[in-house]
């Protein structure tokens, strides 16, 4: 390690050297951010997104070139300078929260910190551990390299949970898990479109925040981060002897932490975030089998309990749990992966969540007429499924993989296995047909990590990519990028705070709408209550989807308005029990006042309460 300390060159004229650079690229970065929003119309997430790629692209260039005058690989120096800038933004961002936040320090201590430590410590670790000759030459310890990536992306990833909105749908659930704790009967008091395992997942976040001061929705961020950590050290335990060069084997925890923790963003806690964590080691394990592996009972056990958790989730992950061991079982030339160990522990949490169904939740089955006719069909065209960018950024991560895995494609078993699971999350999601950000997380989330697996596994053939470097490192980190924009789509109304608590500070609260992003989390965040019985009108929106695809028979159409009349019922039984002080309205594009008023009870139980304010297509109504 002595030989960190060589010098090579007067400090000062690098110094001075990285400083233009740095300016350079916070001028291109605020440059093309202002571009896109302002002329672009792009979103402020994504602007930023594009902007520090491009920046940081530059950056690296420039740095490796100009500043430090490396000839150090792309292929070593890349990912060396991408951990360094992702800690520099670790350090950027904790130390105004702990200092300042926590610690109620002085805000120029953080800025200074910021400042001048933060790239102080940059160009240091750019001098000593970035643009130098390989780890084995100059004596550094890769795997304690990559150790410290796995580390600053699990905090990463930990900080931006920490700073994001609760998710639309995580709090809902969180919702009805209070609902269920204070009495109230699932499908019977209260109606989900999803199933019972939706609420359940969820469920202990509820009790530890009812025991604890810390609230339900940092519960759900830190019981999250556990489960990650615990699916990374069992991928680990099980790769340990199909992947002896430690080096590789921290690149691939490193690039498995930036998966499961960063790359998520929007979709972080959701439930395919949540299934894709505690499917990993079940996927991991039945490729090591497909090498004659061997794992402890216990190791097996609970990769497998992890997938049946997951299969319990949603159904459609039993599409890219299978082909992996299907995979196993062709390459060893046996059934015995099939009944493996883990295959019957997953078994067993499907089998005793249907035992589950059928005795605990009756009222599920009773309520599935509704979710079957009214919201299962309504979802998008195929060819629009098709079309969105999930899709196009998927097949663009296949091909990287294939170009970066083609030179050892009989044993890159890693990569074609997890590819093999993106397969499965690909038809999930299209069998979903919702096109919905979450829905694409686990076929992104796969195809990534069997990228890196191929990366990795494969980073001293020199020969093994055909794509230039900077190309396939502009690629990949694009795909990143693109993936973490589209997560972040969704409804957003944290404009309708301010002015539903300026009304009542902590309002009993209701809307009428098909989106529920309306009520949720804007109802936890003012600490108020939801007095609906539903998160929105969902079936009635079920029902005018449908209608406007059109081709649907009397007796259908029969059928469908007794939904609807439902969904009437449902509301008048919420207003005149619950008594909300605030109705949110939708207005924009649809009138749901409108629809509403069209109903003569309907109309009578909102004879109490006149519109407001409209902000941004949303009119709220209060209590008169």
């Amino acid at each position: 390690m002595t030989s960190l300390f060589i010098p090579r060159e007067p400090h000062l004229a690098r110094l001075a050297r990285f400083g233009l650079i740095g300016a350079v690229s916070t001028l291109i970065y605020a440059g093309l951010s202002w571009t896109l929003t302002t002329y672009g119309h792009a979103e402020a997430v994504k602007a930023s997104l594009i902007a520090y790629t491009v920046s940081g692209i530059f950056s690296y260039l420039a740095q490796r070139r100009f500043t430090f005058r490396s000839s150090t690989g792309h292929s070593r120096a890349a990912p060396r300078f991408i951990v360094v800038t992702v800690l520099g933004v670790v350090i950027a961002t904790l130390a105004p929260l702990l200092l300042t936040d926590r610690l109620h320090q002085s805000p120029l201590l953080a800025i200074a910190i910021t400042c001048g430590l933060v790239p102080l410590a940059n160009y240091l670790a750019l001098d000593r551990l970035v643009f130098r000759p390989a780890p084995e030459a100059a004596g550094i310890d890769a795997a304690g390299l990559w150790r410290l990536a796995t580390i600053a992306m699990f905090g990463l990833g930990a900080i931006m949970s920490a700073m994001r909105r609760t998710d639309v749908d995580v709090a809902w659930l969180l919702t009805l898990g209070e609902k269920m704790l204070d009495g109230q009967r699932a499908y019977v008091d209260f109606f989900e479109a999803n199933p019972p395992m939706s609420i359940l997942l969820y469920l202990p976040a509820v009790v530890l925040g009812r025991a604890t001061p810390i609230p339900a929705e940092a519960w759900v961020n830190i019981l999250t981060l556990t489960a990650i950590a615990a699916s990374l050290v069992l991928c680990g335990r099980i790769l340990a002897k199909a992947v002896p060069d430690r080096a590789r084997l921290w690149a691939l925890a490193a690039t498995a932490a930036f998966v499961l923790t960063v790359l998520p963003t929007g979709v972080f806690t959701q439930r395919e975030h949540i299934a894709v964590v505690a499917m990993l080691p079940f996927l991991v394990l039945t490729l090591a089998r497909s090498e004659g592996e061997t794992p402890s009972w216990l190791v097996a056990a609970l990769a497998g309990l992890g997938c049946g958790v997951a299969m319990a989730i949603k159904p459609h992950f039993a599409l890219a749990a299978g082909p992996p061991a299907l995979i196993a079982a062709l390459r060893r030339r046996s059934l015995k992966p099939i009944f493996a160990t883990e295959i019957w522990a997953a078994s067993a949490v499907v089998f005793a969540y249907a035992f589950l169904l059928l005795t605990a939740f009756k009222p599920f089955l009773a309520f599935m007429p509704a979710i079957r006719e009214a919201y299962l069909p309504a979802r998008r065209p195929l060819v629009q499924l098709l079309i969105c960018p999930p899709i196009p950024i998927f097949l663009l991560l296949v091909l990287l993989t294939i170009d970066a895995g083609r030179r050892h494609l009989r044993s890159a078993w890693i990569p074609v296995g997890l590819m093999a699971a993106a397969a499965g999350g690909l038809a999930s999601c299209l069998i979903q047909g919702k096109g919905w950000p979450y829905q694409a997380y686990p076929m992104l989330a796969f195809a990534a990590l069997a990228l890196a697996a191929a990366v990795v596994l494969g980073w001293r053939d020199a020969a093994a990519s055909r794509l230039p470097p900077l190309v396939r490192i502009s690629l990949i980190g694009s795909c990143a990028a693109l993936s973490m924009g589209w997560s972040n789509v969704k409804g957003d109304y944290h404009q309708l705070n301010a002015p539903v608590a300026a009304l009542v500070p902590h309002p009993r609260l209701l809307s009428i709408s098909a989106d529920i992003a309306l009520g949720h989390p804007l109802t936890r965040e003012l600490h108020g209550h939801w007095v609906g019985s539903v998160c929105s009108q969902w079936m009635t929106a079920g029902v005018l989807a449908q209608a406007r695809a059109g081709h649907l028979s009397l007796a259908r159409r029969t059928r469908l308005r007794q939904f609807v009349g439902l969904d009437r019922r449902i509301l008048v039984n919420d207003i005149l029990r619950g008594r909300p002080d605030i109705i949110l309205v939708s207005v924009g594009g649809f009138d749901w006042g409108a629809w509403a008023r069209a109903d003569p009870a309907l109309a009578a139980a909102l004879a109490p309460y006149r519109p407001v304010r409209t902000v941004d297509g949303v009119a709220i109504w209060a209590r008169s």
